[in-house]
């Protein structure tokens, strides 16, 4: 997290913009609990901070009971699509409260005969310089490296286990767009297949666990607050209904961290927070952009004339 005045004016932009809260994951506990009561307290203006426990699956449980002894949320970022400790269906399975980006339930689609092969790979013993180009060669491959049927059933284990999704979309649009460097590629056109497979892949994967019903939540992996409405504009354009992308931002949030008593909603006995636009979101979710009137806490932050 920025410090200084930069840090102040990210967390006014941010309030003023209409992102009251904000779940920060894997930073230092002790930094980001001197932040938040810094906000609480009046001497800086900004979103109301949680503290979202990221955990390596291989620390998973032990440091699942410690979030939860101190009321955090579980947030599991599995890492890079193919190789992980735990796919996410064993991750469906245990305790957590969200699983981060869309690239992370690559393993568990793959089809059969790619997953063979990279359990072959991923074994005990085997040269670990194996696994690069069998990546490149998969994500390459984008969506047609999914087995069929399986993000349907994945879908319905995900619906059970009431665990919440967070896309994160921006990153893999950014990476399309960007073509950033990837190892074991030799050509720009190498680069592009690849980015646009991932992307393509994680465009898919969000279409349909959304369609099915898993709850979505807002994700950016930045601090700027155009970065989240950058990600609520994405799966509204791939057909994310937008009333479940305003629930994303709203409400599903307020009840990952437990808090739907009273955040989330404009309900009576709820913070006053709220936030108006001149447009209709559920029309065109750019509206978002610009908000007309921000409340925080019954206090008007932010008014455009």
């Amino acid at each position: 997290m920025r410090g200084g005045d930069t840090l102040a004016t990210t967390l006014d932009s941010m309030a003023r913009h209409g992102v009251l809260y904000v779940r920060d994951v894997g930073g230092p506990l002790d930094v980001i609990a001197a932040i938040a009561r810094r906000i609480a307290n009046a001497e800086l203006r900004g979103p109301t901070i949680f503290y979202g426990w990221e955990v390596g699956p291989a620390a998973l449980q032990v440091s699942a009971q410690q979030a939860m002894a101190r009321s955090l949320g579980v947030v599991v970022d599995p890492g890079t699509p193919l190789f992980q400790d735990l796919p996410v269906d064993t991750l469906l399975a245990m305790e957590v409260t969200s699983i981060e980006h869309a690239h992370a339930p690559w393993l568990s689609l793959l089809r059969a005969d790619l997953r063979a092969r990279h359990d072959s790979i991923a074994a005990p013993g085997v040269d670990p310089s194996r696994r690069g180009p069998f990546a490149l060669e998969v994500i390459s491959l984008g969506r047609k490296s999914f087995e069929d049927g399986q993000l349907r059933r994945l879908g319905e284990m995900w619906k059970r286990s009431g665990i919440f999704f967070c896309p994160t979309l921006r990153v893999s649009e950014n990476r399309r767009r960007t073509l950033p460097p990837v190892p074991s590629t030799s050509s720009d056109e190498e680069r592009a297949r690849f980015w646009t497979g991932w992307a393509d892949a994680s465009v898919a994967v969000t279409r349909s666990l959304a369609s099915q019903g898993i709850p979505l939540l807002i994700g950016q992996d930045d601090l700027e607050p155009m970065a989240t409405f950058d990600d609520m504009e994405l799966l509204a354009r791939i057909g994310v209904p937008s009333a479940d992308v305003l629930r994303a931002a709203t409400l599903y949030p307020a009840r990952s961290m437990k808090r739907e008593a009273d955040l989330g909603s404009i309900e009576t006995g709820k913070v006053g927070d709220v936030v108006l636009f001149r447009g209709d979101p559920l029309e065109n979710m750019g509206h978002v952009r610009s908000p007309w009137l921000v409340v925080q806490r019954g206090e008007v932050i932010h008014k455009r004339d």
